[in-house]
């Protein structure tokens, strides 16, 4: 991730009109998945999970039935337990491999094939990959472990 692109979603994050979730998803999500290589035309908005009780903010089709789930939280919020959960239960439900949680500042890897003991009462948070916030230069590094290209490719 170049200092450009690392610029971009800074400014994005902090021009933001309002700090409501639409602006986060439209002015810094969907930018931010642009540049780590998930062209805006793959991203399908308020994807149905099941029978239409639950909707993920962004579903991504890569191909077949691989898919990037992206769940988007306000700017303004920080991201709790129970939005890991909410991420994970859609993930789980579709049998998805891969997600992500964001209010557009921090942005949380999710990997669901990650072998967890079911004991562990932590066990669902052993699945997170990455956890960063992109206002932090050391975090920045890892970005790229987002893209389309680390994932799937």
């Amino acid at each position: 991730m170049d200092s450009t692109m690392v610029s971009s979603i800074r400014n994005n994050f902090n021009n933001l009109p309002s700090s409501i979730e639409e602006n986060v998803k439209i002015h810094v999500v969907i930018e931010t998945l642009d540049m780590l290589g998930y062209s805006k035309v793959m991203l399908d908005f308020e994807h149905p999970i099941y029978h239409n009780k639950g909707r993920v903010d962004i579903a991504i089709n890569i191909h077949d039935k691989n898919w990037l789930y992206v769940e988007v939280k306000r700017g303004d919020y920080d991201l709790t337990d129970d939005d890991i959960i909410q991420l994970a239960n859609y993930i789980n439900t579709k049998g998805i491999e891969w997600g992500i949680l964001t209010n557009g500042k921090n942005y949380i890897l999710f990997n669901n094939n990650i072998e967890i003991e079911k004991s562990d009462s932590l066990a669902l948070f052993n699945k997170i990959v990455f956890s960063i916030d992109v206002f932090n230069d050391k975090d920045i590094e890892y970005l790229k472990y987002f893209s389309r290209e680390a994932i799937f490719e």
